[in-house]
């Protein structure tokens, strides 16, 4: 069970940040999620990982995983001692974009805060980089500290340094930008995850969305670093992932529920994602929990 101390860093006239701390006793699951926010996850004595479409991340003492607004994604947590613990910061995506017309126009001329907004990819981040400015943001969401002024400045702060950190490892990565997501993408996606246990065909989801197979394949990899195909395994496989932490025990129905018609393929597909085997999760979760999903309110 996870034990969660819930504090709503909720400015006067803002209602820009969210945050989250807690103590964790056993395993956990945060099923797949999404949300208008950018989310610091920040863990303490945990072993464990972030699920995304692109990516699986672990989990490090002494850094923060820096999820892009709306990129649906999902944890897992295993603590290692009993000071075992996660927080997180979220910053509502829609408040931030407009305090930065507002107070910071020259923020709109930086092409990597489109990262923040709408990226497909999570930032590995050394905590020490932005350990300032986390702490001051946490102080200002105490009865004592609040205040706008030192509200904005510690979260353009954050902002910039984030901005920094993402362009140096496009640097170090050969300076390629990374995927940003479209309106017609995120409708896609939408779309994608009402129906991922649906026999789907591309030419049906073409015409659905107005362009040929072959454009949509193409703009879809080029906005997300995914196949089609790829991103609704990832949907499924997650989709199979709660059913699991749920109590169901039966893999066949398992992958017959979210859009598998093959057991073999189903648990293929489900490693691919997770690392491992369908029954070695199922064993895994038996001795978990299930913990709500994060949210903006």
């Amino acid at each position: 069970m996870t034990a969660e101390k819930v504090e709503n860093l909720v400015f006067s006239g803002l209602g820009l940040f969210r945050s989250r701390a807690g103590a964790v006793h056993r395993e956990g699951f945060f099923p797949d999620h999404r949300h208008d926010a950018v989310e610091i996850l920040m863990p303490q004595g945990l072993q464990g990982q972030a699920y995304t479409p692109t990516e699986r991340l672990p989990f490090k003492d002494g850094y923060a995983l820096v999820i892009p607004a709306n990129l649906v994604h999902a944890t897992w947590t295993v603590p290692v001692g009993r000071e075992s613990g996660l927080r997180f910061i979220q910053l509502s995506a829609a408040r931030l974009l407009a305090m930065a017309r507002q107070f910071s126009p020259d923020i709109l001329n930086d092409k990597d805060l489109g990262w923040l907004l709408h990226g497909n990819s999570a930032l590995d981040l050394n905590l020490d980089l932005i350990r300032t400015e986390v702490e001051a943001l946490f102080a200002l969401g105490t009865p004592q500290g609040r205040g706008a002024a030192g509200t904005l400045f510690a979260a353009f702060s954050l902002v910039h340094r984030l901005l920094d950190a993402a362009r140096e490892r496009a640097g170090i990565a050969g300076g390629k930008a990374p995927a940003l997501r479209s309106a017609q993408t995120e409708e896609i996606i939408a779309f994608l995850e009402r129906n991922h246990a649906e026999p789907l065909q591309l030419s049906v989801l073409a015409q659905r969305f107005g362009c040929s197979p072959h454009h949509l394949c193409r703009q879809f990899k080029r906005r997300t670093g995914k196949t089609l195909g790829d991103y609704l395994r990832y949907l499924r496989v997650s989709r199979a992932m709660n059913l699991i932490m749920d109590g169901a025990e039966r893999m066949g129905d398992v992958g017959h529920a979210v859009g598998f018609n093959d057991l073999n393929h189903f648990a293929r597909c489900f490693r691919a994602v997770t690392g491992e085997t369908p029954k070695r999760f199922q064993k895994r979760a038996a001795s978990g929990a299930r913990g709500p999903a994060p949210s903006v309110g």
